[in-house]
């Protein structure tokens, strides 16, 4: 038994890639993205290190940055300029 368990946690090592990051429930994203929480696919992967991921769960905003949710895109935290929206993927499982 010890060494099944030993074998099954020195699989899943292998199969995350360094840097992979950690979503959890056996969810992972890329190197450089963040995981976002997801309703319907447990996680998704915002394409950039430390997002915002907005509630409304179609897109993500850089860090520095919140969710316009009318607009579907992102504004800086000190003004209204808008800033486009970035693009999110599933989580590999």
């Amino acid at each position: 038994m010890k060494v099944t368990i030993t074998a099954l946690c020195l699989l899943f090592l292998a199969t995350i890639t360094y840097g992979d990051v950690f979503c959890g429930r056996g969810y992972y994203c890329p190197d450089r993205t963040t995981c976002c929480p997801h309703t319907e696919v447990a996680f998704t992967c915002c394409q950039a290190e430390n997002a915002v991921c907005c509630g409304d769960e179609t897109f993500c905003c850089l860090s520095g940055f919140v969710c316009d949710y009318p607009n579907q895109s992102c504004r800086p935290q000190s003004y209204e300029a808008l800033f486009s929206r970035v693009r999110i993927s599933p989580a590999i499982q």
